[in-house]
């Protein structure tokens, strides 16, 4: 799919702190970010990248804030400069406005990507 447009992540849950402290040396999480369990991604999405909507699972846009993709790591603990495709990440985002606010109350905070059967799509 070359369209950019169509480019999208699928999050499961909100990074506990246990896993945090695993990896807080590759994410370095500041005040306006948060580290998301991303599941398997059909793009490769070069960090930097900006999503502009975060969907909710029945398909309905929820908030059309800027979410910044600022860094990528998987179960390993290893640096990526994007998230591969095929790959599940743990990824660090850059949020603005009310996003931090909307994630919260939606995703639940988990260990793994297979503790939530909930999800959104950041677009």
């Amino acid at each position: 799919m070359n369209s950019i447009e169509k480019i999208k992540v699928k999050v499961v849950g909100i990074a506990s702190n246990k896993v945090l402290n695993l990896f807080k040396s590759v994410l370095d999480i500041k005040d306006n970010d948060i580290a998301l369990f991303c599941s398997f991604s059909e793009f490769d999405i070069p960090t930097g990248y900006e999503f502009n909507l975060i969907e909710g699972m029945n398909g309905d846009d929820i908030s059309s804030e800027k979410i910044v993709l600022e860094k990528v790591s998987q179960g390993y603990i290893m640096p990526f400069d994007m998230i591969p495709r095929g790959h599940k990440t743990i990824c660090k985002f850059s949020l603005s406005g009310s996003s931090m606010e909307t994630l919260r109350s939606i995703l639940p905070i988990i260990n793994d990507w297979y503790e939530s059967d909930l999800y959104v799509f950041l677009k």
